[in-house]
């Protein structure tokens, strides 16, 4: 659990959440004044990537303490104990999508219901989400808790683990709270406090977990405390930048209405579940511990990519739900050359991430983790499927159709569920990989063809299928080449990894125009523009 808050929100794989509220904003040209059209793209590309760079920034230091730690698990723990780690990690996940209640995106719809003088009406959405959701992490914590020994029984074969689970049972409510002030922060247009906050949650949680595991010798029950006191901390750090935000009321009435948008998002939660936890479930009844480690291991690797997905989707929610407020052409035109630009760079991260994951194992992790690499592409490729999401759902959200998100998380949880009883007992943590992709896909599907219906976006998918051929051709020789020694196995696919916008431009993937695109985004990389705010 160290160096995680959340794995998701109640909310399915890909949709976007903003969350603004109303008190000082950052002084920037009023969105009255944005100029749409044409000529306005540039300046959409500047601010969205903007704030994708500040967002992505926070993540990859994240990350980067994740990876300081990661070493150090995989030599103080065996591979069976970091599977019991991955198992009160998941149990956590599970919590933690159901105990928003729907809430942080519900109380994003509601905040845009009034304008930017209603400050009293938006401050009253967002205090009666707090009062909601945190009634709703206590009373799941507790229960979590009061079950621990037989959660431990029933997942790990013994209750000498109950420990592992009452402390997970304690993080619920403060991590549900963290969530939703970070939130706040995003909401206001704060990405540096959205930033700090996060990066000093993480330290606090990453400086606990190795003080308890390396001097205390706490053992398994180290690593999940650590992750409560970076919650806990984060929280008294972070809550009194948004108190003024979020103020003190409640309103049932707003309540009604966000749980009538909201609620929805519970079903989606379970099936969200089904969708990203139960294969390890599966490995767990079907193999042991150690599996589970590994595979877990793997998918940490390939959730490097996760930061671009997650850094775009909190700088996107906001952007095209405001854009679209205001210019509802110009946003779709906007949208159609993001999806091209979004995959184009994904495709790209995916690659450079397989090639590297052998090496990196090799190198950092114990023996024991050797085999993690054999997931990685595939995973890897899963997030590049559910990244489009950030994207061609948009239509389902802006119509307010949440029900869909209901019926097509049902459906890929079917389906993720008949594909683990098929392909985890003969494949092992590859058949769950394998999984995890397919679901992905049958979900996306699900979503484009439904947010096509209800708000069209002339979408370029032929040169998406380009930029996906061109990826597969630098995919397969990075993730089953294996060259001895090492470093010329290391000198190969970096030649892959650099050589992919090649082979994407000579297949007609990469024009004038999306270089444009990418160059102003990777142009933001080094040097934040000025961002519109509500």
């Amino acid at each position: 659990m160290a160096g995680q808050t959340r794995r998701g929100g109640g909310q399915p794989p890909g949709c976007p959440g903003a969350r603004l509220t109303a008190d000082q904003s950052v002084p920037t040209e009023p969105l009255s004044k944005k100029r749409t059209g044409p000529g306005a793209s540039g300046g959409h590309a500047k601010r969205l990537s903007g704030d994708v760079a500040i967002y992505g920034s926070g993540r990859i230091a994240l990350q980067l303490l994740a990876f300081f730690t990661l070493p150090v698990l995989t030599h103080v723990f065996t591979n069976s104990q970091y599977g019991v780690i991955e198992t009160a990690t998941t149990v956590f996940s599970v919590v933690m999508l159901v105990a928003p209640l729907g809430l942080e995106s519900a109380s994003q719809r509601s905040y845009f219901d009034y304008s930017d003088e209603q400050v009293d009406e938006r401050r009253l959405v967002l205090g009666t989400t707090v009062w909601a959701m945190s009634a709703s992490g206590a009373f799941l914590g507790a229960l979590l808790i009061a079950f621990s020994g037989v959660l431990s029984q029933a997942l790990l074969g013994s209750r000498s683990y109950a420990i592992v689970f009452v402390l997970t049972g304690a993080t619920v409510p403060l991590a549900t709270l963290l969530n939703f002030t970070q939130e706040v922060l995003r909401l206001r247009h704060r990405p540096a406090q959205y930033v700090a906050l996060a990066l000093f949650a993480g330290v606090m949680n990453t400086a606990a977990t190795l003080f308890l595991i390396l001097v205390v010798d706490s053992g398994v029950k180290g690593v999940v405390a650590g992750t409560l006191i970076g919650m806990g901390t984060g929280l008294l750090v972070g809550y009194p930048l948004i108190a003024k935000s979020v103020g003190t009321g409640f309103s049932r009435p707003v309540l009604r209405t966000m749980l009538a948008y909201g609620l929805p998002f519970i079903p989606v939660a379970a099936a969200t579940w089904a969708i990203q936890l139960a294969d390890r479930f599966f490995l767990l009844a079907y193999f042991s511990t150690s599996e589970l480690g590994i595979y877990s291991l793997g998918a940490k690797y390939a959730n490097l990519l996760m930061l671009a997905v997650y850094a775009f989707g909190a700088a996107w929610a906001p952007f095209f739900l405001d854009l679209h407020s205001r210019d509802a052409e110009e946003e779709r035109r906007v949208r159609a050359k993001a999806l091209s630009v979004l995959m184009l760079l994904l495709t790209w991260g995916a690659i450079a991430v397989t090639a590297s994951s052998r090496a990196f194992i090799q190198v950092f992790t114990s023996s024991d983790f050797r085999d993690a690499y054999k997931v990685i592409g595939l995973l890897s490729v899963g997030i590049i499927v559910i990244g489009m999401n950030s994207v061609v759902i948009g239509g389902i959200s802006i119509a307010r159709k949440t029900h869909y998100f209901v019926r097509y998380t049902a459906y890929a949880a079917a389906a993720n569920i008949a594909l683990n009883f098929a392909l985890i007992p003969p494949l092992g943590m590859v058949g769950a990989a394998i999984a995890t992709l397919l679901t992905y896909v049958v979900l996306t599907v699900l979503y484009s063809w439904r947010a096509q219906r209800l708000d069209p976006v002339d979408f370029n998918w032929d040169r998406i299928a380009r930029i996906l051929i061109a990826g597969a051709l630098c995919m397969v020789p990075a993730n089953l080449v294996f060259l001895h020694p090492l470093w010329l196995e290391i000198v190969f696919k970096s030649a892959l990894i650099v050589g992919y916008p090649l082979v994407a431009f000579v297949l007609g993937g990469v024009d004038a125009d999306a270089l444009t695109s990418t160059r102003a985004f990777l142009t933001s990389l080094r040097r934040r523009q000025p961002g519109v705010t509500q």
